[in-house]
């Protein structure tokens, strides 16, 4: 896959959503940051529709408030929002790659950052729910 095209710099945009788990400061004491930009790599929504079409069962975590979630949704994300990702880290699977979305990217990259040193296998989706939705995309409303 692609990789990340973020830096540190916007890395702590919406960090009071995960509840201070993840912040510009934590970031910076990683220092040399390339190694999990590495690790969680980068898909945009055509290519996650191609991903999702070869396995429906492909892991599609939706990291947005409920209220986002409800609004439209690609159908198989299951909805784990940011702030919780600490405490339901046990329902993201370990055994293979996860994608996360979000609206935009970048609360599923800041996510992807935290999972990716402790050995998960994460991919996020640039562009998120908003780019797949005007790409003519499949969404579903509701909870």
């Amino acid at each position: 896959p692609l990789f990340l095209e973020h830096d540190v710099a916007g890395a702590g945009q919406g960090a009071g959503e995960f509840g201070g788990f993840f912040d510009p400061f934590a970031v910076a004491a990683l220092g040399d940051h390339r190694g999990l930009e590495r690790r969680a790599g980068r898909q945009v929504g055509e290519e996650l529709a191609a991903v999702l079409a070869a396995d429906p069962s492909t892991p599609l975590i939706d990291v947005r408030e409920p209220h986002e979630y409800a609004e439209a949704h690609v159908g198989t994300a299951l909805l784990i929002p940011m702030a919780t990702v600490p405490v339901r880290v046990q329902e993201i699977p370990r055994d293979r790659t996860v994608y996360l979305i979000c609206r935009s990217g970048a609360r599923s990259w800041q996510v992807a950052m935290w999972l990716a040193p402790q050995g998960d296998d994460v991919v996020n989706v640039s562009g998120g729910t908003a780019e797949w939705a005007m790409s003519g995309l499949p969404v579903e409303t509701g909870l």
